[in-house]
């Protein structure tokens, strides 16, 4: 059977126990009893999911438990095994339930501990290679074929009588006592089976040496035992590899059997030192283990400053760990000062890195006027810095205490001080420290002020710590500040804490004016508003470039500010006629089409409505829709809005509305009596011919309904002689002429730069329902004639539309309600007349 082959709900019990949450579980080992190649396969399968269990010897808490399951489960299951490992495990049980050295011991607790033996003596990936999974091969250790051709003897009769069995197996079960403790036991299986000192200092090829089984499962009793039968403490190979048994009882973890250890009246090697240098003192000192250490440094040949490979002394363990009571008997033994150097290992680089309260406290007591508060350590760093950073409180407040300390101190060849390191990591409590003992809270770090910092990393409680301290530092934190406070979430408080002070008003009013600029265009109503309160925020700023525009203009572009320019309008300074790049606010409000912004300017009492900054001159003229054969109209741009917008914009705002065609916005300044309705932009139109070129009837009517719209509006010509009938002939709008010619004012026969009157324009355009239009005016001279010579009618020589027939002086007799109809005629349509209806 291979595993791709299973059941789904046997591959689904397998991940249950991969995954390890119930790992005593059973009811699933029935159905993995196949054949030991598909068990390895399956315990493959479960190691692959299984690297939480962090296979390091250093790490022996997180694996030991998960090893140790999977090892006692693989023996349960080969228990019929009659070679192999697991025939030795069970051989072993079942030799010490045989012999009956412990009551009520059964075969399943003797397996479990010889297991639990096997983990303990080995590193796991031997365990798991080795045991837990057959690893194939012909390359593996000795040890481990002693293991594989192990024949098992406990099914033979003689087994649990005979006086002499394998060495291996004694050995074994000598551990396996060890492991659950009793005295008794153990003394009386060492005397039956006479075991030789010799064969209990060998290592076993399973369970390791008898005194690491001791070590490793904290049986003092059983060490005390093996020291009375003169076992030599002193052997190098506990646990197979270059290890002393006081050695591997620190590794270990075990203060009371390397106190024992210790305390045999032989010659013990304390300065003995395993692969990566850890001496017995190294460890104790680490640990905190203070009975080791007393006992170790009361001895005459210790050595005190026995380092690791990387460099660690004792006194530098302990001060990482922050084990005081090991370094000050290490400082008494060596002289009662530590060493001041700050190299990677050194004791007091240790202490400060890792926050070692107490022993740093130790050494500046020791060290007093002689501890140089403001030398630079490691990494730039000063003690002072190092600590703000790390945010060791404690460490920070003795290091104040001292007279001399430089708190605005920054790390060499770096900007950062101690109280922005501590705004960075967000150490609140050490930078109201530093700020009580006087640190400079307006010091730039990188650009950046403290309570920047602060705000950059997301600790908003500080930046309320440094609110206060900012305001009353200088003017440039000061603006910072605001900026800050304007940005993004409008922080209210802080403006009218920063604006209150009347000096940073008057010495920073430029900026003051880019706020006002900038909280209109993001609609912060009330900063605009308590800015607008005091006298030195200007409400015409400017930023001096020729494109900028005032703070009136910018709330009239910006829909979220139609709240401000209420507010703008109440200042009493406030200039509604400044002219920018946009034109006056009048103008702006009108080419936008914004209704409450030019009530509001209207209602202001500085407004002039009429107000015309400047004339622009420019290219001009009209272009002719359908025009006879021969007729070449200017080649000038045709209508305003080809110009730029600055252009036009500084206009009067009645004829910007026109220009736009904004009939609301023309409608409200039509109806304002200051207004004069005959105002000319700069190429001599008025609104009214505006609102005839934009075809708009409606509001054409309207504009001739007001009682001020006198003859010199009617018949005003622009800088090329066009008036509002010759727009509405030349482009067919028959309903605006006819109003148009209802007016006794009207002067149908006036004529444009190049001579064409009104009737030329809509005959030329074949327009027989205007030209019927002017042609029934009493006023109307249709003998006029073009510079050339034509009359309105003679321009239609030789085309087929039939105007000709309407000619007055023409051979046929003329009939005004005559019918002429032909297909070549080209009228405008009556539909661009009535755009304006759906207002």
């Amino acid at each position: 059977m291979h595993i791709q082959t299973l059941p789904q709900e046997v591959l689904a019990k397998i991940l249950d126990i991969v995954r390890l949450t119930e790992p005593y579980k059973t009811d699933f080992l029935n159905q993995r009893l196949v054949c030991r190649r598909f068990d390895d396969e399956i315990s493959r399968l479960v190691l692959k999911h299984a690297s939480p269990l962090a296979l390091d010897i250093g790490r022996r808490h997180n694996w030991r438990p998960g090893i140790e399951w999977m090892l006692i489960t693989k023996a349960r299951i080969h228990f019929r095994d009659l070679v192999g490992p697991f025939a030795f495990l069970h051989d072993a049980a079942a030799y010490l339930a045989a012999k009956n050295l412990i009551p009520n011991l059964t075969h399943d607790d003797a397996l479990v501990a010889a297991c639990r033996c096997v983990v303990a003596a080995h590193d796991p990936s031997w365990v798991v290679n080795h045991l837990v999974t057959w690893e194939l091969g012909h390359s593996l250790p000795d040890i481990i074929w002693q293991l594989r051709n192990y024949t098992s003897k406990r099914f033979n009769p003689l087994f649990r009588t005979l006086p002499e069995v394998d060495a291996n197996l004694q050995l074994g079960t000598l551990q396996l006592l060890l492991a659950h403790g009793n005295a008794l036991a153990i003394e009386h299986f060492i005397r039956s089976c006479g075991l030789s000192m010799r064969q209990m200092h060998c290592v076993h090829l399973a369970f390791g040496s008898v005194l690491s089984t001791a070590i490793v499962f904290a049986r003092e009793i059983a060490i005390f035992t093996l020291l009375e039968f003169g076992l030599d403490t002193t052997v190098e190979l506990v646990d197979g590899r270059r290890k002393s048994g006081l050695l591997y009882a620190c590794e270990m973890n075990r203060s009371m059997a390397a106190y024992m250890l210790l305390e045999v009246p032989r010659n013990v090697q304390v300065n003995f030192q395993d692969a990566r240098g850890h001496s017995v003192l190294n460890w104790a000192a680490r640990r905190g283990w203070g009975a080791v250490a007393e006992a170790l440094l009361a001895r005459d040949d210790i050595n005190l400053n026995i380092a690791t490979k990387w460099g660690e002394t004792p006194m530098g363990a302990a001060a990482r760990q922050d084990h005081e009571y090991i370094v000050r008997l290490l400082l008494d033994k060596t002289g009662g000062k530590p060493p001041k150097g700050y190299s990677r290992y050194s004791p007091m680089w240790l202490a400060f890195e890792s926050g070692s309260t107490n022993v740093v406290r130790l050494f500046l007591e020791r060290l007093g006027t002689d501890f140089d508060v403001n030398q630079v350590m490691r990494k730039n760093f000063t003690p002072l810095t190092l600590a703000a950073s790390m945010g060791y409180t404690a460490i920070v407040s003795m290091l104040l205490d001292f007279p001399k300390i430089d708190v605005d101190k920054p790390m060499d060849k770096q900007t950062l001080t101690p109280l922005m390191l501590a705004c960075q990591n967000g150490h609140i409590e050490i930078a109201r420290m530093l700020l009580d003992r006087g640190a400079d809270i307006a010091r730039k770090s990188f650009g950046r002020l403290p309570f920047q910092m602060a705000m950059d990393h997301g600790h908003h409680e500080l930046f309320e710590l440094l609110v206060d301290g900012t305001i009353a530092s200088n003017d440039e934190a000061r603006t910072t500040l605001l900026w800050i406070a304007v940005a993004g979430q409008p922080m209210l408080g802080i403006v009218k804490k920063l604006l209150a002070c009347a000096p940073f008003r008057r010495n920073r009013a430029d900026q003051l004016g880019r706020v006002l600029v900038h909280s209109i265009v993001y609609g912060l109503d009330d900063v605009v508003e308590e800015l607008l309160r005091y006298a030195e925020v200007d409400p015409n700023f400017t930023r001096g470039f020729p494109s900028d525009r005032t703070p009136l203009l910018r709330a009239i572009y910006c829909p979220a500010a139609t709240e401000i320019i209420p507010l703008l309008l109440a200042r009493q300074d406030v200039d509604v006629n400044k002219v920018t790049s946009g034109g006056t606010a009048l103008a702006s409000a009108a080419a936008r089409d914004a209704l409450p912004a030019m009530a509001a300017l209207l209602n202001h009492p500085g407004i002039d409505v009429n107000f015309c900054p400047i004339q622009c001159k420019g290219a001009n003229t009209h272009f002719r829709l359908n025009q006879p054969r021969k007729f070449k109209p200017s080649r000038k741009a045709p209508f305003k809005s080809y110009l730029k917008d600055k252009d036009y914009r500084q206009e009067p705002a009645l004829l910007v509305a026109a220009t736009e065609n904004n009939i609301e916005s023309v409608k409200l300044l039509c109806e304002d009596p200051r207004v004069d309705l005959g105002i000319k932009d700069s190429y001599g139109r008025t609104a009214l011919w505006w609102m005839v070129r934009h075809a708009n009837r409606k509001m054409a009517v309207q504009i001739l309904d007001y009682p001020r719209m006198t003859e010199q509006i009617i018949n005003a010509q622009d800088e090329d002689g066009w008036t509002a009938l010759h727009v509405a002939a030349n482009y067919g709008l028959h309903r605006i002429v006819e109003k148009l010619l209802e007016r006794p004012d009207i002067n149908p026969n006036l004529r444009v730069s190049n001579g064409w009157t009104a009737l030329h324009m809509s005959a030329g355009n074949c327009n027989e329902k205007v030209t019927r239009m002017l042609l029934s005016h009493p006023k109307i001279d249709p003998t006029i004639k073009l510079n050339d010579g034509p009359t309105p009618f003679g321009l239609h020589k030789g085309c087929k539309c039939g105007l000709q027939l309407m000619d007055p002086e023409g051979g046929m007799e003329y009939d005004l309600d005559q019918e002429v109809s032909y297909k070549e005629a080209r009228i405008v349509s009556d539909q661009t007349e009535d755009v304006e209806m759906s207002y």
